[in-house]
């Protein structure tokens, strides 16, 4: 096998020590991010019923609230 560029190596997907998991809960399934401080461009998503979505840039993640909480 080739090394490409393209391949992804090493410790690729590794939290930094420190990361603490950041969940949003939302009482609509359409939610939009622009990262905790604001530090990238404004994107969307839609929660599933059931599930969750995760940020593609930050690594947020945002779940439906529940109808008791």
């Amino acid at each position: 096998m080739t090394n490409n560029a393209w391949q992804l190596t090493g410790d690729h997907g590794k939290r930094p020590d420190g990361y603490e998991e950041v969940i949003i809960y939302s009482k609509t399934n359409r939610v939009s991010c622009m990262g905790e401080h604001m530090d990238h461009p404004k994107v969307y998503y839609t929660i599933p019923d059931g599930g969750e979505v995760v940020c593609g840039y930050c690594d947020i993640k945002f779940r439906m609230k529940e109808e008791d909480e």
